[in-house]
């Protein structure tokens, strides 16, 4: 490529990331500073409870009735413990019930379906701008798309870059977002862009903030692409810290790992742009996602996006342009906003389903209790580990969700799964992913699963 890459030496064809290469601190964590970065209770102080001490009855009451949805809970053997969020969390009967319902709507009323539906996917848009903190003016800097790859393409291929611009990431960051950026400089190279990465020298508590990254920055950087939670170790970058210090730097945000298990506030983030696809923390079938773009970031996109629709004009004469010779496509006026980037023919199944569920996690649960639920089962299993001598990944600001282990010893992988107990385990670690399914009972389970193994002679390192 004519353009420059900057630290990693990488390129599409070796897009490991040197994640077997990583570093791992050896020190045991404290068991105190569980509790200090979230402000969440001991492990002392939960033993004994099921659920925080602030949840009110109905609440407890919800929750424990979301577990009663899950089919693979309720079947079969009662002993199964699951906590594997790696490619998507367990269906839930809202979920089941939405897509049903949406054949059964289809197969019996195929001419009206398609006006309920358009009411239904402007309802589900402004769901999910409430999930992400817009008001409903905002709804329209929100597109529907197929996942977060095409999310990060649209992104890609809209905005406006000039020759020699920089494009900054981190070393270790998601393989299909490194991917993507590779591929596109690639196939750019009359712009001569340079990929530049941030060196995280293998230190698995790397956490990127305005200060951490003020090295790379200069004149040339114009954009920042990274993931809020990192997925190999459940960190939370500080995007806000980023965008504080850098506001002239357009920040783009993966936020796959966070949506549904935290609130999200992309305006209080500051980030030009977002994505996400819905399958992981919504729980609703794989081929949507969802794209967020700010005023800012839209007036520095192309005036056609990468594909031209009808769905992304402004207005269309449905009688113009009948004849391919007598369409002007200049004449065409574009939307402003995100909808320039929308598919004509969505995945209704998904937005359907989308819809019920939202509606279920803002307002019958709250984000903010689903969080606040999470946490309390997260430090639960944080002293659980730490009881049997085995080392986590530790930082100030880390997802509410994900505990990873460093256990890499794979006859752990196939005695957890004697036990019914899934995981999910990398290279060199081991993550638990926490769901709202998730109980106290859970965590004692794999507290005895643990206590078995030790006593079998499984060693948590080789």
């Amino acid at each position: 490529m004519n353009g420059t890459t900057v630290y990693p030496e990488v390129s599409i064809d070796d897009i490991s990331l040197s994640l077997s290469s990583t570093k791992l601190d050896t020190t045991v964590v404290d068991e105190r500073s569980l509790s200090s970065n979230d402000s969440a209770p001991t492990a002392d102080s939960i033993c004994e409870l099921e659920f925080p001490e602030s949840f009110e009855d109905d609440k407890i009451r919800s929750f424990k009735e979301f577990r009663s949805m899950i089919p693979y809970l309720q079947s079969g053997d009662a002993e199964k413990v699951f906590f594997n969020c790696s490619s998507q969390i367990l269906l839930n009967n809202i979920v089941v019930n939405a897509i049903n319902d949406f054949f059964a709507n289809r197969s019996m009323s195929p001419d009206a379906e398609f006006m309920v539906f358009d009411k239904t996917v402007e309802e589900t848009r402004q769901l999910y701008g409430k999930l992400l903190g817009l008001s409903e003016d905002d709804a329209d800097k929100i597109c529907y798309t197929r996942d977060s790859s095409e999310s990060l393409h649209l992104i890609q291929e809209s905005f406006q870059f000039k020759k020699g611009d920089t494009i900054l990431m981190i070393d270790n960051e998601f393989q299909h977002n490194n991917l993507s950026w590779l591929g596109f400089v690639e196939n750019h190279p009359e712009l001569e862009l340079n990929l530049k990465f941030i060196d995280t020298n293998g230190d698995k508590n790397f956490i990127v903030d305005g200060d951490s990254i003020a090295q790379y920055m200069d004149e040339s950087v114009k954009v920042l692409s990274l993931s809020l939670t990192m997925y190999q170790s459940g960190l939370q970058n500080n995007v806000k810290s980023i965008t504080s210090k850098f506001p002239d730097v357009h920040t783009i945000v993966d936020l796959t790992q966070d949506v549904g298990f935290h609130p999200v506030d992309v305006q209080d983030l500051g980030c030009s742009a977002a994505f996400f696809s819905c399958f992981k923390g919504l729980s609703v079938p794989q081929g949507l996602g969802i794209l967020y773009m700010n005023s800012e970031f839209l007036s520095c996109t192309k005036t056609l996006p990468p594909f031209v629709n009808i769905k992304g004009l402004a207005k269309f004469d449905s009688n113009a342009g009948a004849i391919v010779e007598d369409f002007d496509l200049k004449a065409c006026i574009h939307s402003s906003n995100a909808l320039k980037y929308e598919h004509s023919n969505k995945p209704n199944l998904q937005i359907y389903a989308s819809h019920a569920i939202l509606g279920y996690l803002l307002n019958d649960l709250g984000m903010d209790n689903v969080e606040k639920y999470l946490k309390f089962l997260r430090t639960k299993m944080e002293a659980t580990l730490l009881k049997h001598g085995i080392e986590l990944f530790d930082g100030e600001t880390k997802s509410p969700n994900i505990v990873v282990a460093n256990i890499n010893n794979p006859e752990w992988m196939k005695f957890f799964k004697s036990k019914k107990c899934t995981v999910s385990q990398f290279r060199y670690i081991t993550r638990f992913s926490i769901g709202i399914y998730n109980s106290v009972k859970d965590i004692d389970a794999l507290d005895a699963i643990l206590m078995e193994g030790v006593e079998k002679g499984l060693k948590f390192l080789v």
